[in-house]
């Protein structure tokens, strides 16, 4: 069962991943948003090295702009690149230190790297950010659960998600139910 979720919830970070966009709060000049929506297309038909070129050119042409640094980090995590994914994060969070969005996908690159504790962080600030999205809180219960065996934040956490996620997620209901007994087991045989 454990493993069954843990796939799940590798294909469900997959999906969070995947879709690389401008974040919302920043305005692109005219020229920079065509170039962008140009990158964004490459990316999306997965011509990886292509789409790091463009975006390089753009955060060159266009320093202040967080979303093409925040898609060089997609990109360089799904290359493997962990250096340069972690730079390219941390460069999107300074331009925009409000963005949840960014808080949210650094979050996932700093999982799958290892780095808990930096995921966590950044799981938190996005939720700070933007309290009615859903993502950031089930991606802060998948670490709990997960990573770090802190059950009863998962469970805080995955209830929250449903919650902000409007519909039924059958899969979340499932784990929290499986996380809710597992955690009754062990505070019976603690006793």
């Amino acid at each position: 069962m454990h493993c069954t979720r843990l796939l799940t919830a590798a294909l469900w970070v997959l999906v969070l991943v995947g879709c690389g966009t401008a974040p919302k709060q920043q305005l692109y000049p005219g020229a920079a948003l065509e170039q962008y929506r140009l990158a964004l297309g490459v990316m999306k038909a997965q011509r990886l090295d292509e789409a790091i070129n463009q975006f390089t050119r753009i955060t060159q042409e266009y320093p202040s702009l967080a979303g093409p640094y925040a898609n060089l980090g997609l990109l360089y995590q799904k290359q493997g690149l962990k250096k340069e994914a972690a730079h390219a994060f941390d460069k999107a969070i300074a331009l925009q230190p409000e963005s949840a969005q960014i808080y949210n996908n650094a979050g996932i690159f700093y999982r799958s790297a290892g780095r808990f504790d930096d995921a966590e962080a950044a799981y938190l600030a996005a939720i700070k950010r933007a309290p009615r999205e859903a993502e950031p809180a089930l991606n802060l219960a998948i670490l709990y659960d997960m990573y770090l065996n802190r059950s009863a934040d998962a469970i805080k956490y995955y209830q929250l998600y449903l919650s902000l996620s409007g519909d039924k997620d059958k899969n979340v209901e499932l784990w929290l139910a499986d996380l809710e007994r597992r955690s009754k087991l062990v505070a019976i045989d603690s006793e």
